[in-house]
């Protein structure tokens, strides 16, 4: 596997969008792993989605859209954490109906964020196990992993062969199963033109999975009743 400056398996950096037009980018993830932070780093200098300190949770799932320099319109759905133990499954329920309305026309790419500060937990590994159950199988097909900390490593001296080669086995299964999509970013440098390498190593993600695709987004007309995806993974109450 080729690590390139940005992190994750190489792909063709000189791969553009195949049409003009609107595509819809999701992000999971635990509260704190930087995921509004992400949101924000896609969308430009502006900062749309508010980050707390410490806790780094919104309240309740967002729509923020952009325009490309190719003129393509990039519409960034944030939801809060909804993935902890003490998130409550009546919470969860109505945030992935919220997207499932402001993902209109369907889902693009679903970034899955973790951060390069955590410990790849059991719970962790439980987030692909739901999304598949809310959105089915095919979810797979349009998963980006995320690691938002870059800063961190680079402050440690940290390389990034290093930290992949130290991944733990769920984790590389996590990212296996995902197509081996996979990607670091610093979300707080203020390098422009590291910020546009980001983007466009991101973006080449999203525009690999539509063609992989063939330009189909993920569509959430055929996203599962909550109630019933509760009672099979054996949530404690229902909605």
């Amino acid at each position: 596997m080729v690590i390139d400056s940005i992190g994750g398996s190489s792909t063709d950096d000189n791969m553009t969008s195949t049409k003009n037009g609107r595509r819809t980018i999701v992000l999971f993830g635990h509260a704190g792993n930087g995921k509004s932070s992400t949101g924000n780093s896609i969308l430009g200098n502006k900062k749309p989605f508010k980050t707390k300190t410490g806790s780094g949770r919104v309240n309740h799932t967002v729509l923020q859209s952009a325009t490309m320099k190719n003129g393509e319109i990039i519409n960034v759905i944030d939801t809060p954490g909804l993935f902890g133990a003490e998130v409550e499954d009546k919470f969860v329920s109505k945030e992935i109906l919220r997207c499932k309305e402001l993902a209109e026309g369907g889902i693009h790419a679903l970034l899955v964020v973790f951060s390069v500060q955590n410990r790849f937990s059991k719970s962790d590994e439980r987030v692909l196990h739901i999304l598949k159950e809310f959105f089915g199988p095919k979810v797979v097909d349009h998963v980006i992993v995320v690691f938002t900390g870059l800063d961190v490593l680079e402050n440690d001296d940290g390389t990034l062969d290093d930290f992949v080669r130290l991944f733990p086995q769920p984790l590389q299964n996590f990212i296996d199963i995902c197509g081996g999509r996979f990607l670091f970013l610093d979300n707080k440098t203020r390098d422009e033109e590291k910020k546009e390498i980001q983007l466009q190593k991101l973006l080449n993600y999203v525009n690999q999975i539509d063609q992989r695709n063939e330009g189909k987004p993920l569509s959430t007309d055929l996203l599962r009743e909550p109630k019933a995806c509760f009672q099979r993974l054996n949530f404690t109450s229902v909605v």
